[in-house]
């Protein structure tokens, strides 16, 4: 397979991304459906082809997430819908675990562009990297048609998030529940206040109050 290879450009930008690289992935299966050609499967040998030259540029990839990439295209036939699973669920392993639920397209197409940072290399997200990691949520959070940082985000965005969250993925339990255990532990260290940062109330939660930039020097 050659070098130029479309599944190698998008494996060395799935490789190259800190975003999980959900969109070149969903890029490979729609590539990946176009070669199906309508058939029930790939061509005779061409998912062992794709993880041989994958592996010659020192990339791992398997079958099964050969068949995840599939999935998501066959789930989403355009970008912007894409994008909106992507909004609900934050990450590629949510994504996926969640089995592709539908999804429609953005209704607002700011919602689209703002999340147009995934298609590119990592340094094209002008956000702040998250330096804390709150189980069930993405690193933005998507409030009254904003995406608002998890790092500048307050207990009251991180409410109207969660209850839009309940709402839409009332039926995905597992993702629902990590969610919620994290909203629950925000919530309490909050202590009702709700203009404290989510980052602050999280570094509470879980004791870990450190070289907290909020905390004025002693």
């Amino acid at each position: 397979m050659s070098g130029r290879s479309p599944y190698l450009k998008l494996d060395r930008q799935i490789a190259a991304s800190d975003r999980g690289g959900i969109v070149p992935r969903w890029k490979y299966g729609r590539e990946l459906l176009a070669a199906r050609a309508g058939r029930k499967g790939l061509p005779h040998g061409m998912a062992a082809d794709l993880i041989q030259a994958a592996q010659k540029i020192g990339i791992k990839l398997s079958d099964a997430e050969i068949r995840y990439r599939l999935q998501c295209a066959e789930a989403y036939d355009t970008e912007a819908k894409l994008v909106t699973a992507v909004t609900s669920f934050g990450s590629w392993t949510a994504l996926r675990d969640a089995g592709f639920p539908p999804a429609d397209a953005p209704a607002d197409e700011s919602d689209f562009a703002e999340l147009g940072v995934l298609n590119g290399p990592p340094d094209t997200w002008t956000g702040m990297q998250l330096t804390f990691d709150v189980p069930g949520w993405p690193e933005a959070i998507g409030v009254r048609k904003q995406k608002i940082p998890l790092t500048d985000a307050t207990v009251t965005d991180g409410r109207q998030w969660i209850e839009d969250f309940r709402e839409r993925h009332a039926n995905y339990g597992k993702t629902l529940a990590t969610a919620e255990a994290s909203w629950a532990a925000i919530e309490e260290a909050s202590g009702g206040d709700d203009e404290m940062t989510i980052a602050q109330a999280w570094r509470i939660a879980t004791g870990d109050q450190a070289d907290d930039p909020a905390d004025p020097a002693p």
